[in-house]
């Protein structure tokens, strides 16, 4: 971690609380040292984390970094300084690479002490960053309690650290400037670890559903700005994708519409920012809102530009496993519902719409059933070969449509010759006319309906099989068929006649009507 071991107070040999004369006197000394080729060592060189380079070069960079008042603050943040004897025996333990000893010396004061010593916490800080580093991947254990005494120290106690460090002398120093230079030291850092200790673009910081924060104990301003600097960059990677996406479909690309336009390739990050933040985050609503609502646009366009509707469906399943807010939940639902709704509309017409259409015609008439029947039943039967279980409900309903459609038409059919019988019908001609709906029922038994319609089916077959052999009866009764059989009957037997077209109404009723 350059910050503290190319940190120029460790390239001085200096505590980080050393004057201004004490700095420039340091400097000289090594300037002249390294002109003669002499090297130098101090107490606060630590060399167990590594060489210190004091060519001229390195000298004039380490007073270069701290000539500033904000510059020299920003580093004595992370360097040691001493102000009380714990300090200097645990600062003496890391002389001797009693690294464990000293971490303990300082918790143990800070633990059992009320009024702590600041600089035991901001020292501790500083070898547990180092710790976190002491292998070839950065130990978040380390790293986070090293934030935490971080944030103590300078949300409570940067008014003594300027005191101290800068004999209170503000001249040149932006408070709020030096927190937000803090913070971009800190993430520039673990931006260039290549083992991404915090997750894809450090989002693993901001916390989790469990987990607080690893900027907690900072102020709230920087924390806020933290988490700006984290999820900023992501939120604009998020809206380049999807605006990159809308010039897909602008320009009708099916090759990138196919690949889902690139979208894929950020998904993660929705993943990631759902993880770390509240749901009542409005960023994180806003963002998910917006990719979830191009994603449903792709979805559109498979299904009307490229007629996949494999592809239309895949989206709007990932467009559902992602989450989303408000009112972009039920619109997800919707379009899914009506996605499917019109894929299997689709279905329909293609796998049974020369049956359907056979039977919606609307010239359908009576006499052009038998054929119509025997075409539908015949292309059902090819059907039925090639269907899956799931599909067999839908076999189901547009089998029982044609029945229950057939079944209409015979029922018109009868009534319209109800009304005609004494106006140039006969019961002759009525007997026939039932005689041949039997028959069209009888082909219908043939088909494979669900148990409602069968049981209407059954119902209207028994109900027309009645009321032929009453009709038969009838003619019998008669000795034969005249053309105003009412009329006769009516002459011959007062109330006779009646009875029959009275049952004929009330079981044509409660056909039509079931």
């Amino acid at each position: 971690m350059d910050l503290i071991l190319k940190n120029p107070f460790r390239v001085l040999g200096l505590p980080a609380t050393s004057t201004s004369r004490e700095i420039a006197k340091r400097i000289s000394d090594l300037e002249m040292f390294a002109e003669l080729g002499k090297i130098k060592s101090y107490p606060y060189d630590f060399t167990m984390f590594g060489d210190i380079h004091r060519d001229v070069d390195s000298i004039k960079d380490a007073a270069r970094k701290i000539e500033s008042a904000e510059g020299r603050l920003l580093y004595s943040f992370f360097w040691f300084r001493s102000s009380d004897s714990v300090d200097e025996l645990a600062l003496d333990s890391l002389n001797q690479n009693m690294i464990d000893e000293a971490i303990n010396l300082w918790s143990k004061q800070i633990d059992k002490t009320a009024s702590e010593n600041y600089t035991w916490r901001l020292n501790r800080s500083v070898l547990l960053f180092l710790q976190s580093t002491a292998s070839t991947s950065v130990i978040t254990s380390y790293f986070d309690r090293a934030l935490e005494d971080l944030g103590y120290v300078v949300d409570d106690y940067l008014d003594e650290s300027v005191e101290s460090v800068l004999a209170g002398n503000e001249a040149g120093l932006n408070r709020d400037h030096f927190c937000k230079n803090i913070i971009d030291e800190l993430l520039d850092f673990l931006k260039k670890s290549k083992d991404q200790p915090y997750g894809n673009a450090l989002v693993g910081l901001l916390g989790s559903f469990s987990e607080d924060s690893s900027f907690w104990s900072f102020s709230e301003e920087m924390e806020n700005y933290a988490h700006s600097k984290i999820i900023s960059p992501l939120v604009d990677e998020v809206k380049n994708a999807i605006h990159k996406s809308e010039e897909f479909r602008e320009n009708s690309d099916n090759i990138a519409l196919k690949n889902r336009n690139n979208l894929e390739k950020v998904e993660w990050i929705i993943n990631d920012l759902y993880q770390a933040l509240d749901d009542n985050d409005v960023r994180l609503q806003s963002l998910a809102n917006a990719y979830i609502e191009e994603i449903l646009a792709c979805s559109v366009c498979a299904y009307n530009d490229l007629d996949d509707e494999d592809l239309s469906l895949a989206l709007l399943n990932w467009a559902d496993s992602l989450p989303c807010y408000g009112r972009m939940i039920e619109v997800v639902e919707d379009k899914k519902k009506s996605l499917l709704d019109a894929i299997k509309e689709r279905n329909l017409v293609n796998r049974y719409g020369k049956v359907i259409s056979e039977l919606t015609d609307d010239n359908l008439n009576f006499y052009d059933l038998p054929r119509k029947i025997d075409f539908a039943f015949n292309e059902l039967s090819v059907t039925k070969k090639s269907i899956t279980l799931d599909e067999r409900s839908e076999f189901l309903d547009v089998s029982s449509f044609c029945v229950n459609k057939t079944l209409d038409v015979v029922i018109d059919f009868i009534n319209n010759f109800k009304d005609q019988i004494g106006h140039g019908k006969d019961f002759s001609d009525f007997k026939l006319a039932l005689e041949r709906s039997l028959v069209i029922l009888e082909k219908l038994g043939d088909f494979d309906l669900h148990e409602d319609s069968q049981i209407f089916l059954s119902r209207s077959y028994q109900d027309l099989k009645e009321l032929h052999a009453a009709v038969k009866n009838q003619l019998n009764v008669q000795g034969g068929g005249s053309r105003y059989g009412v009329e006769q009957v009516e002459k011959k037997d007062g109330l006779g006649g009646w009875w029959i077209v009275i049952i004929i109404c009330f079981i044509v009723y409660q056909c039509s009507h079931n």
